[in-house]
């Protein structure tokens, strides 16, 4: 009977290790780049990549469109970045735009590849420009413009001063979709 009891107390300590949850913190390595955002549960935000995966990108293919269809919020680059590759890739696949930079970049960290990175809605990159130190790497100088999913209208889109968080939506430097910007990839965990 003891027996019994001693391997039903191991086993629960071991079935309840297995399947407590992880608590991430802002700043730990993590997913193929360095955490950022952090939800209430510790369990699940938002991972950058260590480097910018362009410094000099439109947002564009080379053609204004308005996809209409985007979001703003947490989680929300993942699905805009699909509807903007979509849109900008309707008469060629061809072509470097900040969404398709973002969605083609990939790293393997111990022998793991993590391929599911997206160009950040507005709210994703003003949460890493409050990490902006955090996650390092990040260009605060005149020209630390980077590009958000979001857009206003057809020819201009949402970008960020990682120096100061300012918003470019209503100035003239920086809105236009054929500007060339920065971009840093994001992805959810």
């Amino acid at each position: 009977m003891k027996n019994k009891f001693l391997l039903l107390t191991i086993s629960y300590l071991i079935l309840l290790n297995s399947t407590s949850a992880q608590v991430h913190t802002i700043g730990e390595k993590f997913g193929g780049g360095i955490i950022f955002y952090v939800d209430s549960s510790g369990q699940h935000g938002l991972i950058a990549s260590t480097a910018d995966q362009s410094t000099e990108v439109k947002w564009y293919n080379g053609i204004y469109r308005f996809t209409n269809d985007l979001e703003d919020g947490v989680g929300a680059g993942a699905k805009n970045t699909k509807i903007i590759i979509a849109t900008q890739t309707k008469d060629s696949d061809k072509g470097n735009f900040a969404a398709k930079v973002c969605a083609d970049y990939s790293v393997t960290v111990d022998g793991i590849n993590y391929h599911d990175w997206y160009l950040p809605s507005i709210s994703e990159l003003e949460l890493l420009q409050l990490q902006k130190d955090v996650v390092g790497g990040l260009t605060y100088n005149y020209g630390g413009l980077y590009w958000s999913s979001n857009e206003r209208e057809q020819n201009k889109a949402y970008a960020l001063y990682i120096s100061d968080g300012s918003n470019v939506l209503n100035r003239p430097r920086g809105s236009d979709k054929s500007f060339t910007n920065r971009v840093r990839a994001v992805r959810v965990f």
